[in-house]
């Protein structure tokens, strides 16, 4: 039983320790990204620098657009683009490990090297290690080797220096490059060896052939390869291509050596290469920190960044950032020239340090809406200074759309001035135009017969009338010829009648009043009136009646020819010694004392807004 249970917990300590060597391997394979010094001149198009590095410590290069993720805040954040950079402020420390058997043509890579050193900027680090026979760990041969230094002079005479001939230490030689590197502080470190990949000379008790690439992966440090060789030599591509894929390095075989600078040069930039993003913020400036969270996916695996940024703080000033309007729930940027059609839903993004207290839009120089602070509940509201622009009142063709913002201490935006293009109007229903038509005819046709009609039929009809007013509704029929009447029974031909007579009497009958009542509006109990404080017509007072309606419609009792208000926009009625007033779902909602309300009783001074018209409310009570 007790062997048994041993059993078990070796098998389970075996088990963790696989699992342990799993997270640690995969710890170890994560991709690395640095968020650098963001740059806010521009705000809020912000360009953020990222790094993005493999677990053998190397630039990842190849990546595009698409392989990034921009949250700010936690919330996603569109990215325009993110395009490779170089990164001249990138610290190096770079190792030349250079074959000087007879397997490369040395004078071509002295003259290489030269042309490499000629590139580097002053962030750049480099040793050379010159390497044949085998070589001293303790100390550096000065004919052959130098250390790490940016003085690029002294490199050079060591290059023009070095001498041809040997054998070739090949594995001592790059272990040697890998200790010597791993000392360095810098942002970046890499060894790049120049050989035909043949050992012959190197000592297995110092470095075997596997030596170079444990201590390589153990520091971080890519070993990039290049397999040189005289013509009619071959070399070792497989050695040096599995001991570059393995240390995160690259591989590459050069016969011809006019072109090894570029070799050089191309590792160099690798290693300074960086990532830009470009990216739009969506917060107004306010000087406060944010958190960007930037996450790649990458071949070896995916990375992510975190970073905290102070933002700008708000302009003293209101500043309209910029004009947006609503398409399919959601909002996207109105560019100058968009092409608009019906009503258009437009959201202005403005930040200022003090409160605002009102928008105006102006079309064509213009006023056409002022927008104030509206305390909505509408879950499609986006933003409290929003103006539903309807397109169709105006001319097909370009107009001029400026906006303007004030905030609470009198300050003012500058103009957001935009150009664009409206469709107009809708044009009619062919049909509808046709029914239009056809009842304009009826209707003429209809007033031709009525002004033909005989006097005795107006007669008729006058009676008809008086009947829906309140007359007698049996009109006294008229009375019989008699002898009595010599004047009436000596006709002997039809005579045109006259109807005046008739007319005269059915007008005097008993109890019928003598002209027409004329039914007119109640003089409510209570008097109120709206006096015109800002808008259309200033100073105006409009008398309130038992119902009053208030639109842009001529048929309205209170006509305001403005834009902004409804056809129908709201309606007043007295209910007891109270005046209500209800908007009809007008366009523009309408705002009693700065609040948007649907029904609501008016008291003595209240200031109600219609579209962009301010009335005062003012009532009389009877004692």
């Amino acid at each position: 039983m007790l062997r048994r249970n041993l059993m078990r917990a070796l098998f389970l300590v075996l088990v963790l320790s696989g699992l342990a060597g799993v997270i640690i391997t995969a710890a170890q394979s994560a991709v690395a990204v640095t968020l650098r010094e963001i740059d806010l001149s521009a705000y809020p198009q912000l360009s953020l620098p990222v790094s993005v590095v493999s677990s053998s410590g190397v630039p990842v290069m190849g990546l595009t657009t698409s392989s990034f993720e921009v949250l700010e805040d936690g919330k996603p954040l569109h990215l325009d683009n993110a395009s490779p950079q170089v990164n001249a402020d990138t610290t190096l420390a770079v190792a030349l490990v250079l074959d000087l058997s007879n397997s490369a043509q040395l004078d071509a890579v002295k003259a290489a090297t030269h042309l490499f050193l000629d590139v580097l900027g002053p962030n750049v680090r480099i040793a050379v290690i010159g390497f044949n026979e085998p070589l001293n760990f303790t100390e550096m041969n000065p004919v052959k080797e130098i250390g790490f230094t940016s003085d690029l002079d002294t490199v050079r005479a060591v290059v023009d220096t070095l001498p041809k001939g040997g054998a070739s230490a090949v594995y001592e030689a790059i272990y040697k490059g890998v200790l010597l590197t791993a000392d360095e502080i810098a942002d970046y470190r890499a060894v790049i060896v120049l050989t035909d990949g043949y050992d012959t000379a190197s000592r297995p008790e110092i470095a075997q052939a596997d030596t170079p690439t444990r201590a390589a992966k153990e520091r971080r440090i890519p070993i990039f390869t290049i397999g040189v060789y005289e013509p009619g030599m071959g070399s070792n591509p497989n050695y040096l291509n599995v001991l570059a894929r393995e240390t995160g390095g690259r591989y590459q075989e050069i016969s011809d050596l006019e072109h090894l600078d570029d070799l050089f040069t191309e590792v160099v930039v690798q290693l300074q290469t960086e990532y830009l993003l470009s990216l739009r913020t969506m917060l107004s400036p306010d000087g406060k920190g944010h958190v960007l969270t930037v996450r790649v996916a990458t071949p070896e695996g995916v990375g992510e960044g975190v970073r905290t940024f102070t933002y700008p703080p708000a302009p003293p000033i209101p500043q309209i950032l910029k004009l947006q309007r609503v398409v399919n729930e959601q909002l996207e940027d109105l560019q100058a020239g968009a092409s608009l059609k019906g009503k258009v839903l437009l959201v202005p993004q403005i930040t200022a340090q003090n409160p605002l207290s009102r928008v105006e839009y102006y079309v064509d120089g213009v006023i056409a809406y002022t927008a104030f602070l509206q305390q909505s509940t509408d879950q499609k509201s986006y933003a409290p200074w929003e103006w539903r622009w309807d397109t169709t009142r105006l001319d097909a063709g370009p107009h001029r759309l400026e906006i303007l913002a004030y905030d609470e201490m009198g300050n003012t935006s500058e103009r957001l001035v935009i150009n664009l293009q409206t469709e107009g109007g809708s044009s009619m229903n062919p049909w509808l135009i046709i029914a239009v038509v056809a009842a304009l005819i009826l209707l003429i046709v209809v007033l031709f017969f009525i002004l033909r009609r005989p006097k005795s039929q107006m007669i008729a009809t006058t009676v008809e009338h008086d009947t829906l007013a309140g007359w007698p509704t049996t009109p006294t029929a008229p009375q019989a010829p008699t002898a009595a009447a010599p004047e009436l029974t000596a006709l002997q031909q039809p005579e045109p009648v006259s109807y005046a007579p008739r007319y005269e009497d059915l007008s005097v009958k008993p109890g019928r009043p003598t002209e027409p009542t004329i039914n007119v509006r109640r003089t409510p109990e209570a008097m109120a009136w709206l006096i015109c404080e800002k808008g259309v017509a200033p100073g105006r007072e409009f008398r309130l009646h038992e119902v009053t309606s208030i639109g842009r419609l001529g048929s309205n009792d209170i006509v305001l020819d403005d834009p902004s208000v409804s056809r129908n926009h709201a309606k007043v009625r007295l209910e007891g010694q109270t005046f209500t007033i209800t908007d009809l779902g007008a366009a523009n909602p309408t705002l009693v004392n700065g609040q948007e309300i649907a029904r609501y009783e008016l008291q003595d001074g209240d200031r109600v807004q219609i579209g962009s018209n301010i009335l005062v409310f003012k009532q009389i009570r009877p004692q």
